[in-house]
């Protein structure tokens, strides 16, 4: 369907690779896609044209189930428990504690292959680590399970043999970082900087238990997650703070796309972060060659983007509840009449913030029993007041970093930002009194089937009566 050509083709993408995990069929997927991609030259030929475009988006359907079939790496297994070498990018920052650093990691090379493993090391080693760096070093991996899930450790001796691997990107990176903490370490009271560092630059391992109970129990736990809201807000100043240099908009659209996809690479590329990212690119560039594009299509975008670069990610519950949150809010404001402006600019706000948290909420449930056994329904009455205090948070904590070259403005700025946090705190501290989850034991799956079916049938009933007279197909007369 030419006009929603990247959404469908996202949805073909990620039904594909939601199947490559459970069975592995490559020789039927080959023949299976070559057939299809016959027939479907046959039948545009034939001007058979909705055949045509289901046989299309089964080619690429099968395309990505092959793209994801996962890797053997079954000579893993030979080197648990032994002494290997490996090369690993610490991806948090390390815990101190009885002459132990404790991090997560990846390993991208064993032995000189080339693997992708997350794992959780215990370093008893001399060299002090550093995030966003990359080491080559001996340790010994084990592999653990737990409910099902398998995981990986790595344990490093205290002699171990270990060397730093020079990365310039990785360097730039963790200057960049370690400078913006040092300005949070300087300016703000103790509970503000770690509160940013964790919101701000994704480092929430430095968050102490109790705020991280915080979020838990008042369903809020999303604002930890980097995603849309801070990309949308991290653009918006950018684009705005541009002005003053005397750019025109095109110039300030492009320098502001450059920094947000640092910014990415700053906190880590996550499915949240990356989704986001390249849906402002996507409305960038539209603008920019002077063109709509539809929100459908720019997520369509980012989704395949996304599994392309990594197909796991297609069963990681942060990809699957970003893009239902998006999509949720996407679906609910183009095919519902619903009247989201008024005179007064409160009352427009609230029913923004409102309808919003209602649709991620009718999207994201069942996932959210599904994984966490948990559904914060007061969640959609609590971000009325929480969003826009975070917002503000945001908002703040970037014109300080801007102006952190002046001491004085910073100060000041600082002493704000400060005070913000401590309130926002105590505001979820107040919320996290009340009894406010749903606690959900032993979900069917089939309850989860049935409900997304249902969501499908309704949703498609709704883009066809509203697209239906204007969908077409690249070859459609």
């Amino acid at each position: 369907m030419a006009g929603f050509f990247p959404f469908f083709l996202c949805i073909s993408f990620a039904i594909g690779m939601s199947w490559a995990p459970i069975f592995n069929a490559f020789t039927g997927a080959v023949i299976a896609a070559l057939a299809s991609i016959s027939a479907a030259y046959l039948t545009h030929h034939k001007n058979r044209h909705f055949l045509f475009q289901i046989l299309i988006f089964i080619f690429f359907g099968l395309c990505a189930y092959l793209w994801a079939l996962p890797e053997d790496q079954s000579y893993v297994t030979g080197y648990i428990g032994e002494k290997t070498v490996l090369r690993m990018r610490v991806n948090t920052l390390p815990r101190h504690k009885n002459n132990t650093q404790s991090y997560r990691a990846v390993v991208y090379r064993l032995n000189g292959r080339p693997v992708h493993l997350r794992v959780r090391v215990n370093d008893f080693s001399h060299l002090q680590k550093k995030c966003s760096r990359r080491y080559q070093i001996e340790g010994k991996l084990f592999q653990k399970i737990y409910k099902g899930y398998t995981y990986y450790q790595l344990w490093i001796n205290k002699n171990a043999p270990q060397n730093i691997i020079p990365s310039l990107s990785d360097t730039i990176f963790y200057s960049v970082q370690n400078g913006i903490l040092k300005v949070y370490r300087r300016y703000l009271a103790d509970e503000a900087a770690t509160f940013l560092s964790s919101v701000f630059l994704g480092r929430r391992e430095l968050l102490s238990p109790h705020i991280k109970n915080l979020f838990l129990s008042t369903g809020t736990v999303h604002l930890l997650a980097i995603s849309g809201l801070h990309m949308g807000l991290v653009m918006a100043i950018l684009v705005y703070m541009l002005q003053f240099a005397m750019l025109s908009f095109s110039k300030r659209i492009i320098i502001s796309l450059n920094i947000l996809f640092f910014y990415v690479f700053l906190v880590g590329p996550t499915p949240a972060t990356i989704r986001a990212a390249i849906m402002c690119a996507v409305f960038g560039v539209s603008f920019l060659l002077r063109r709509k594009t539809h929100p459908l299509n720019s997520l369509g975008i980012a989704g395949m983007i996304c599994l392309i670069a990594n197909p796991v990610w297609i069963t990681h519950v942060g990809f699957q509840l970003s893009f239902l949150s998006v999509l949720g809010i996407i679906a609910g404001y183009k095919f519902f009449p619903i009247n989201m402006y008024s005179d007064k600019l409160v009352v427009t706000y609230i029913k923004n913030i409102f309808f919003s948290s209602v649709l991620v909420t009718v999207f994201i449930w069942p996932l959210t029993a599904w994984y966490f056994h948990y559904v914060h329904l007061w969640t959609i009455l609590i971000n009325i007041v929480v969003i826009p205090f975070f917002i503000g948070i945001i908002f703040v904590n970037c014109i300080m970093l801007i102006f952190s070259w002046f001491p004085l403005l910073a100060g000041i700025i600082a002493e704000v930002l400060s005070l913000s946090v401590r309130l926002f705190l105590g505001l979820l501290e107040f919320f996290s009194k009340f009894p406010l989850a749903i606690t959900v034991r032993d979900m069917d799956i089939r309850v989860l089937i049935i409900y997304y079916g249902l969501l499908t049938v309704l949703f498609g009933f709704l883009f066809w009566k509203r697209y239906g007279q204007r969908v077409s197909f690249p070859g459609r007369g």
